[in-house]
């Protein structure tokens, strides 16, 4: 018996090829790959109409989420109770977070820079394409860049939910 194509299949069919590259590349693991694409239709199947509906319409102007009606950030401090993140994540913790992260990339980066400058060895592996962890200094940069953003994000946050920091 043959089963009715359906809005997932179809929508699959289209993006299989480069979803399938892009898990592989990174997992390396087809078996896997087959239970995802099983995750995926399960999460279609009990998807609401209303979303399924958005998804419709998302698709046919690919360009939605860059509207400048669209204001997105993903916050999680709910999840975990806002009380009891207020209490560690004071101004104090915000103020070293954000000292420690821009001074290790001051440094870093004004080292890289006079190595460079000066044509002097580094020691700093240039590190291998796709291989993240032997990249040198862009994980710890990239580390860096993301504690300010994620502190700057949450202080923000704090702010407008109660007031005050």
């Amino acid at each position: 018996m043959k089963h009715p194509i359906t809005e997932f299949t179809n929508r699959l069919a289209r993006h299989h090829d480069e979803l399938k590259w892009l898990y592989c590349e990174l997992y390396h693991d087809e078996e896997a790959f087959a239970y995802f694409v099983q995750m995926l239709k399960r999460s279609w199947d009990q998807r609401k109409t209303a979303l399924r509906n958005q998804d419709v319409k998302r698709e046919a102007d690919p360009d939605w989420y860059r509207r400048r009606e669209l204001l997105g950030m993903m916050l999680y401090v709910n999840a975990f109770g806002f009380a009891r993140i207020q209490r560690f994540f004071t101004e104090r913790t915000y103020k070293t977070i954000c000292f420690c992260a821009l001074t290790f990339y001051c440094l870093a980066k004004s080292y890289s820079f006079f190595t460079g400058a000066n044509h002097l060895e580094s020691g700093i592996p240039l590190g291998t394409p796709g291989a993240i962890l032997s990249s040198g200094l862009i994980l710890p940069l990239n580390i860096c860049v993301g504690l300010v953003v994620a502190c700057t994000m949450y202080a923000f946050y704090a702010l407008f939910r109660k007031g005050g920091f």
